[in-house]
């Protein structure tokens, strides 16, 4: 994602991790606890797997822990995106699977975006 983009760039950021838990804050079930380190402007990123594929969405971190973020997991985002009225979305299936992690990252960046608001 584009983490602190004012003061680290707006060139998207990889990190490494693991899913620490199958489950998230307070045990929730919609999302997985990941160890790759997280800050603000992180969420909204993908979480993928080795393979290529979203498995989930960066969407929070624990404070006064090292690298506990938070990922809603991919099938609950699907449901979500489900009841949305006329929103459709297309799935070409994965087409990055057998590319190298730096060509999974060149392809799969143009699928990433900022999002910039005013500052009040």
């Amino acid at each position: 994602g584009y983490p602190m983009a004012k003061a680290m760039g707006e060139e998207i950021k990889l990190t490494d991790g693991l899913i620490s838990a199958k489950s998230g804050f307070k045990g929730s079930l919609s999302q997985y606890q990941f160890s790759a380190p997280i800050q603000p402007g992180n969420s909204g990123s993908p979480l993928f797997n080795e393979s290529g594929d979203i498995i989930g969405i960066a969407n929070a971190k624990l404070e006064g822990a090292e690298n506990a973020g938070y990922a809603i997991k991919s099938p609950y985002i699907l449901t979500f995106m489900s009841l949305i009225d006329n929103f459709t979305y297309a799935s070409a299936g994965n087409q990055v699977k057998a590319l190298s992690l730096d060509d999974k990252t060149t392809k799969l960046k143009n699928f990433i975006y900022i999002i910039k608001t005013e500052e009040e």
